[in-house]
């Protein structure tokens, strides 16, 4: 798998699938106890919020809230008002099919 970038992309749409926020992470280190992927994908999940948030927002607020609070801000949009947010990984074969995405 030389020269294949491995990595995850996070997409988050609206209730009427317009795209509001998109982020990556190809970066190659991971957090203790956790794959490589799922480094990936906290990280994702973690500025996939605050891009959001700066996307309604002056970015001051969400550089203001805590991480707790973007990341229920997040899950709100996606449980009360329809958003979803679909993940790619980069290549598809590493996908782990293991965490809590």
């Amino acid at each position: 798998m030389t020269g294949i970038p491995s990595g995850v992309v996070m997409i988050c749409v609206d209730d009427t699938g317009r795209e509001i926020a998109t982020v990556h992470d190809f970066d190659r280190s991971g957090y203790g106890g956790f794959t490589l992927q799922r480094s990936q994908e906290i990280r994702c999940k973690n500025r996939l919020a605050r891009a959001v948030i700066d996307r309604y927002s002056n970015p001051i607020i969400s550089a203001t809230m805590s991480e707790w609070h973007r990341d229920e801000l997040l899950k709100n949009l996606i449980s009360k008002h329809g958003y979803k947010v679909h993940t790619v990984f980069l290549p598809e074969e590493l996908q782990d099919n293991g965490g809590d995405a």
